[in-house]
């Protein structure tokens, strides 16, 4: 009778240690959809969807294409059970958080280029900052002093 209690203790303790192991996999393609459940068959269309639900130990897996996203990690993973996001293989993974500005563009010198945006709400939601590279950063200046509100 207490052989049987050990192998049962026993029994339960590695259902445990199974399902606390279990990591999750989500995925994320261009063509996908934040209403699906994230599978390799129904992927998210934004990583930041797959960010929200993530826990220490699970995987991103994005398909190849250019996602022009802001994802924000909401916690981190440990040190023997990292989040991570990967690339699916062979395929290239492009993440952007600018979108492209559709206007005629001339150049201003060397190799400069400019061009008149019309849509100021839409030159701060897609280029956020301007970065200042008309002078060089010092390396005791804090990071925000490249940029500069327009």
């Amino acid at each position: 009778m207490e052989r049987k209690r050990h192998w049962f203790s026993l029994g339960i303790v590695f259902i445990v240690m199974a399902l606390q192991a279990h990591a999750a996999e989500y995925f994320v393609a261009v063509d996908g959809n934040d209403s699906n459940s994230g599978s390799q068959e129904r992927p998210f269309f934004t990583i930041q969807k797959a960010t929200d639900l993530m826990k220490p130990g699970d995987t991103c897996y994005i398909r190849g294409g250019i996602y022009r996203q802001v994802v924000r990690l909401k916690r981190s993973g440990t040190q023997g059970k990292p989040i991570c996001f990967v690339a699916w293989p062979g395929e290239v993974v492009v993440l952007s958080g600018t979108e492209p500005i559709h206007a005629q563009w001339s150049r201003h010198r060397g190799r400069i280029y400019k061009t008149t945006v019309s849509d100021v709400d839409a030159l701060d939601t897609r280029l956020g900052r301007i970065v200042r590279f008309d002078r060089p950063m010092l390396p005791t200046e804090p990071a925000e002093s490249m940029f500069r509100s327009e």
